[in-house]
């Protein structure tokens, strides 16, 4: 949680005791936090530079842009990002009927790089297993425990952030990218981050 904080304090010049002030988040909160988690998939393949204050529409301090270079580099397939890329990549193309390996990431990257950006096609992948498209033995178990609803910051226990590495392409994700999507489940609700991942879609 210290390193998603960070990352928000750097994105937004804000810690994440801000988010977990406000009692009822609006559209920007939701934007602000779901595209710090696209800036953690973006991390080892962009570079960041400052943006003019007002010049995003989140009030984001910096802007990512992707770089070939970083995208060709062999860095990229040793990093968690490439894993979960390749994951989601894997289900769309299940889908759509294709075949699903194998995959490369980086042809994924440039595809969604000019089509729906990258929490899009995060967002239709946290629907499949996060909101009843598809089967998750850990929310069938018991679905009150897995995802808290409410609460200044989520319980972060070791069965929630389990069950989100059962995920596929979530084994090795970084514990600030688990920490952030459970802390924006924990502040909306299941049924608010379920509905605004159909809208980003």
């Amino acid at each position: 949680m210290t390193a998603f904080s960070d990352l928000l304090q750097e994105e937004y010049g804000l810690p994440i005791a801000h988010w977990a002030s406000i009692e009822r988040w609006g559209d920007l909160e939701k934007l602000q936090i779901s595209r710090a988690l696209e800036v953690l998939i973006k991390t080892p393949i962009a570079d960041s530079m400052p943006v003019s204050e007002g010049s995003d529409e989140s009030g984001a301090k910096r802007r990512w842009s992707l770089s070939d270079q970083k995208i060709a580099g062999g860095e990229f397939e040793e990093t968690w990002q490439w894993r979960l890329l390749a994951a989601i990549d894997n289900a769309t193309k299940s889908d759509a009927g294709g075949m699903t390996t194998p995959s490369d990431p980086r042809l994924f990257v440039l595809r969604i790089r000019y089509e729906r950006g990258f929490f899009a096609p995060l967002a239709d992948y946290f629907l499949k297993f996060l909101c009843g498209r598809a089967s998750f033995p850990a929310m069938e178990a018991d679905p009150s425990r897995a995802w808290p609803i409410g609460g200044f910051l989520p319980d972060l226990s070791l069965d929630q952030a389990a069950a989100l590495r059962r995920i596929p392409g979530l084994e090795g994700a970084c514990p600030a990218f688990l920490a952030g999507t459970l802390f924006m489940i924990a502040r909306i609700g299941t049924k608010s981050f379920c509905d605004w991942c159909a809208d980003r879609c």
